[in-house]
């Protein structure tokens, strides 16, 4: 019997990332069957039927999950649109796999994991960061050469050029999660400094995060819409280790991608992204398929899959404060994982 996939939104991340990632899935897995696609415009869903090899096409969601009754569904829609949809399909037990942030706000997150709890269905975020191959590199290469408990300090720098988002929240939401993914601990406290800039648009702002984590590291993140250049690097520290990664954002200045170990004052590994296997492809080193094939496989396998909408909490509730410019975030006021 075929496993049924349908995704909802059909914009151009959709396009550069999902499309490519649903069918290098399909032909890994030949019972795979990419059943319907849907977006409320006809021509951008047109257009990804056509593209990515899906039998069908809608243009309304709710038909399309009534006439295909798939097996999962991928949702990839405007975050003002992200609670309400999740929720229409997790009230039909469909597993779920939604694009960050999953919800505006902390009240929203809470509306999809009551419908996932209701409907006992599964239903993962794709954080994508998470699935990169380098960033798992990254991760394990810590793991492997000392206790992650010893961590005793994190940074992120998050760089854009020419963003004049009203609200970068949506975008930060990525290098909150990925350093607290790194860290394997949550934030304990958090200090916020907002850097205005009125002459490029209402709620233009470079934003600085700085406190702890709840093993006593040292953190701080770095975000500048407005900067010279497009990259995402993350610095670790522990007792005699120093571990630097450089994520190969959108194939831009940084890729492909490099890790860089250091011990005692020398460098003792060091490795490109494109010397890891998977392929070197944007929606491969962005870990779009990464996500997507984690989901899709335990779903299969009836098995837990990393990226549990539970484990968005805490990134949510820090990225809310963001976008309603408070000062401090404690985990006392806010919960842990």
């Amino acid at each position: 019997m075929a496993f049924k996939i349908c995704t909802v939104g059909c914009g151009d991340l959709s396009f550069r990332m999902h499309g490519p990632a649903f069918q290098k899935y399909a032909m890994a897995h030949p019972d795979t069957e990419l059943t319907a696609c849907c977006d409320i415009d006809e021509t951008p869903a047109r257009e990804f039927q056509q593209n990515f090899g899906f039998q069908r096409w809608y243009v309304d969601m709710e038909e399309m999950l009534r006439l295909e009754q798939p097996d999962a569904v991928i949702l990839m829609v405007p975050v003002a649109l992200t609670a309400q949809y999740s929720c229409q399909i997790l009230n039909k037990r469909i597993p779920l796999l939604l694009e960050k942030p999953p919800g505006r706000t902390p009240a929203e997150l809470e509306q999809i994991i009551t419908a996932a709890a209701a409907s006992h269905t599964p239903a993962r975020v794709a954080f994508n960061r998470r699935y990169a191959p380098l960033v798992q590199h990254f991760k394990k290469r810590i793991n492997d050469s000392t206790d992650p408990q010893s961590i005793n300090y994190l940074r992120c720098d998050f760089y854009r050029s020419n963003r004049r988002d009203t609200d970068f929240s949506t975008t930060a939401i990525h290098g909150i999660d990925t350093l607290r993914f790194i860290a394997a601990a949550d934030y304990k406290q958090l200090n916020f400094s907002y850097q205005e800039f009125p002459e490029l648009g209402e709620k233009v702002t470079n934003i600085y995060l700085n406190g702890s984590t709840s093993t006593g590291a040292i953190v701080q993140l770095n975000f500048c819409p407005n900067s010279g250049v497009v990259l995402e690097r993350h610095t670790v520290q522990a007792l005699d280790h120093t571990f630097l990664l450089n994520i190969p954002v959108w194939g831009e200045f940084d890729s492909p991608g490099q890790i860089q170990h250091f011990f005692q004052n020398k460098l003792v590994y060091q490795i490109s992204g494109n010397q890891l296997p998977g392929g070197t492809e944007t929606y491969i080193s962005n870990g779009f398929y990464g996500e997507t094939a984690a989901f899709l496989n335990a779903v299969r396998n009836d098995a837990p899959a990393t990226g549990d909408i539970h484990d968005a909490r805490q990134a949510v509730a820090v990225a809310d404060c963001i976008r309603q410019r408070k000062k401090m975030f404690s985990i006392a006021d806010n919960g842990g994982e």
